[in-house]
């Protein structure tokens, strides 16, 4: 069983498709258990009607005390149910509330929080609540995947784990794409392309205000084009100052879109600039496709770069941001290097294959 407190399009539900592929492929019964209906729940309901898809109408992102109690209640009904062999839940929600409801049942469960609520940058009103809830609730969790070496790192530092065979390092991975031709540009246009979700984690604002001062450099002569994919109560913020400032010819709002491939493939840069992020599956499906990466130096985003061989890590600031386009977009000899040295790193480190193979052990291990 399968447990995200969403069932909307984002870095989770990119990182549950192929898990519920490979699982279903591998003739195991699969439930799905979220907290609406989106993007995930439609694809998996389309592609493989055998998954059995449950809806925690009161399961939200955000505290409500009420609302999660009956969540609770709900999530305890459907595990006596389905009674799955293992639980797998997904972010702090989900996992705060799924494994509170499932206390004392006969399962086993593997937790995977997607960046802790207790990172740097959290005010302590959250953070010490978060940690000693984390704590409490690894001692009703067999296993718990960290998806970079920064995620562990900040769990162990402060003692989460209940001993030192809980955790397990899984990096997240993306299909290989591979590298694909786009030949319909014939013309010297330089392309950038942001694919995340409209909300307070991601920062689309800040790279708009860094892309407005490359529009306003003289020194650049292509016409240049950013393409921000995704939705989330962010983008009329976004939407609005695209319009005020007179760049809706050079900034596009795609919404969600499910051929995020199609725009990597005609992109000369991927970006992603956010306030935090555990490890980032789509600059992951950008490293497979041998495009160079922009990307803010926040959390496990630095475990997406070799050095700085194949694009730049860099702070959160308009002049960090616009630099480092500048410099990609005036040397195309060192874009080509850098999208070759993408295609490596991947082919390393980051392979579908590995990641759900090391998930099925994982599974393995807690059954046998």
């Amino acid at each position: 069983m399968y447990v995200n407190t969403l069932g909307t399009w984002g870095g989770v539900a990119t990182y549950l498709k192929p898990l519920i592929e490979d699982q279903v492929k591998r003739g195991n019964y699969v439930s799905l258990v979220v907290g609406s209906k989106g993007y995930l729940t439609t694809y998996v309901s389309e592609h493989y009607p055998n998954v059995d898809i449950k809806i925690v109408d009161n399961m939200y992102r955000d505290v409500h005390i009420f609302s999660s109690i009956k969540a609770i209640f709900e999530m305890r009904k459907i595990i006596k149910k389905i009674k799955p062999d293992i639980i797998h839940f997904n972010c702090i929600m989900a996992g705060l509330i799924g494994r509170l409801s499932n206390i004392g049942l006969n399962n086993k469960t593997v937790y995977n929080a997607h960046g802790w609520a207790f990172e740097p940058g959290t005010s302590k009103k959250f953070m010490i609540p978060a940690i000693i809830i984390e704590k409490f609730l690894a001692y009703f969790t067999d296993k718990i995947i960290c998806v970079s070496n920064y995620e562990y790192d900040i769990a162990n530092r402060y003692r989460i784990f209940k001993n030192k065979n809980q955790p397990t390092i899984i990096k997240n991975s993306s299909k290989d794409i591979g590298i694909v031709p786009s030949d319909d540009l014939k013309d010297d246009t330089f392309r950038i392309t942001m694919a995340a979700r409209f909300w307070k984690q991601k920062n689309q604002l800040l790279l708009i205000k860094s892309f407005e001062k490359v529009l306003k450099s003289k020194k650049i002569k292509n016409k240049i084009i950013l393409y921000l994919l995704g939705d989330g109560p962010t983008v009329e913020e976004c939407f609005d100052y695209v319009q005020q400032h007179n760049m809706n010819k050079n900034v596009i709002f795609t919404g969600t879109v499910n051929n995020v491939k199609d725009y990597y493939a005609k992109s000369d840069v991927v970006a992603l600039i956010t306030n935090y992020d555990a490890i980032a599956i789509s600059l992951i499906e950008a490293l497979s496709m041998g495009k160079p990466l922009i990307a803010s130096n926040v959390g496990g985003v630095s475990e997406n770069f070799d050095g700085n061989k194949n694009g730049y890590c860099i702070e959160n600031n308009i002049s960090d941001i616009y630099e480092s386009i500048f410099k990609v977009i005036k040397n195309e000899k060192l874009r080509k290097k850098m999208g070759s040295c993408s295609r490596k790193f991947y082919l390393k480190y980051f392979t579908q294959n590995e990641n759900l193979k090391n998930h099925n052990i994982c599974y393995e291990k807690l059954i046998n």
